[in-house]
């Protein structure tokens, strides 16, 4: 049988890398042919004043012309179409007075005194000169007798800054379609793992109701010897009744009531001291819990959270460890830590942590942070991230859940 042939799978990062590649290259093609054509029109508009200069310069010193005649005809027909900014002064660069009739495409406030329309031109001409070389007027015997000062015309500024307001209007949709894409994505993935979830729960209770009439026959005919071990697997057909239990509210909004912390995290210790020395584990869980604390959860789905913590700890440390669970109030907020001396995350993991299917075991759907999450943030208005973490240092995590109220029950 001839071997199926597998199709490559294409890896996110690339495809993330060369998107961008391709954005930036578009933005540089965008910026490099804007300047191109800002570099032209300057170029013309430079073109097009010194045409006019050498013009005026013509009319001034021509022996044969009538200066009045031509130069009305220059300042009414020629003048009007220039549509960028000039400022005529004198040989010194001291604009001509009166101020009004010395520029072109420059507005003036004529309310403002003759000393702030002169610091304006002046303030104004310095710009100009910062930019483009003055053009001069000279009489027939090369003495310089005005000069004029301009800059490139609005149109000029405009393209300017038409490739940065295309570049944000673009970088909008792109960070936008992002962010929409990104946030259906994790609703799609919320829900699958939902289905798996509720599906679980749905193919445990067959069994279960099975396993369960069987551990009723063996209490009618158990020996006293066996009634421990008939009592302990009483206990754990329970907990997996509760945990099909859970699986079944994955997906929906669960009731929550005021409960004791301490009491609730307490259980789940308990638990896993009962069976840690029966899985050969030498780990040592210690806590510190405030027992003045309540929140408001639903039981179910919370102590599954600390239990997957617990879990995850245990399977961190590697030999002998410490697992330290504390329980306290902080600025307002109720927090737990379950803090691990086990082997700790690097960076990559720790930031892909929380995401649905992600895990580092080889057996293990990569489920228990991400409904963590879910329940904590979701279902109960809370934060769970991972506050300390390095290779060989073990690895913290924190619940900060609202206060619930203070006192007893």
């Amino acid at each position: 049988m001839a071997k199926q042939k597998h199709k490559k799978e294409v890896s996110p990062r690339l495809i993330k890398w060369f998107l961008l590649s391709a954005g930036v290259a578009i933005v540089t093609v965008v910026l490099l042919y804007t300047q191109l054509l800002v570099d032209e029109l300057r170029n013309r508009e430079h073109k097009m004043i010194r045409t006019y200069v050498e013009q005026f310069d013509f009319l001034v010193n021509s022996p044969d012309n009538s200066p009045n005649v031509d130069l009305t005809f220059f300042m009414d027909q020629v003048i009007k179409n220039i549509h960028f900014p000039i400022v005529w002064t004198d040989a010194n660069g001291e604009p001509v007075q009166p101020y009004v009739t010395s520029v072109i495409n420059v507005e003036i406030d004529t309310a403002d005194t003759q000393e702030a329309q002169r610091e304006y031109l002046v303030a104004l001409i310095a710009e100009m000169e910062a930019l483009y070389e003055p053009l001069q007027i000279t009489d027939r015997y090369g003495n310089v007798i005005s000069k004029y000062y301009y800059s490139h015309s609005s149109l000029i500024t405009r393209l300017e800054l038409f490739p940065v307001i295309q570049i944000l209007v673009i970088g909008g949709f792109i960070v936008l379609g992002y962010v929409g894409f990104s946030y259906i994505k994790r609703t799609e993935e919320s829900r699958v793992w939902a289905g798996l979830a509720k599906e679980a729960a749905h193919q445990m209770g067959t069994p279960l109701s099975s396993m369960m009439a069987w551990i009723e026959i063996l209490k009618v005919d158990a020996k006293p010897e066996n009634e421990e071990i008939v009592h302990e697997l009483e206990r754990d057909i329970e907990r997996l009744n509760r945990i099909s239990h859970r699986f079944s509210k994955i997906g929906s909004l669960p009731e929550r009531s005021r409960q004791h912390a301490a009491s609730l995290i307490e259980r789940v210790i308990q638990y896993y001291k009962q069976r840690l020395p029966a899985l050969g584990s030498s780990v040592v869980i210690e806590h510190e819990l405030d027992q003045d604390i309540y929140v408001l959860v639903n039981t179910d789905v919370f102590e599954w959270v600390i239990e997957n913590l617990i879990k995850n700890a245990v399977e961190a440390i590697e030999g002998d460890g410490v697992i330290t669970i504390s329980l306290k109030q902080k600025e307002g907020a109720v927090v737990i830590r379950v803090q691990d001396s086990g082997k700790g995350m690097n960076q990559a993991t720790r930031r892909a942590a929380f995401r649905p299917g992600f895990t580092t075991k080889t057996r293990g759907w990569g489920l228990g942070l991400s409904l963590c999450r879910r329940i904590i943030n979701d279902y109960h208005g809370g934060k769970i991230t991972i506050v300390d973490t390095a290779p060989g240092r073990g690895t913290t995590f924190e619940i900060k859940l609202p206060e619930g109220g203070n006192g007893g029950v």
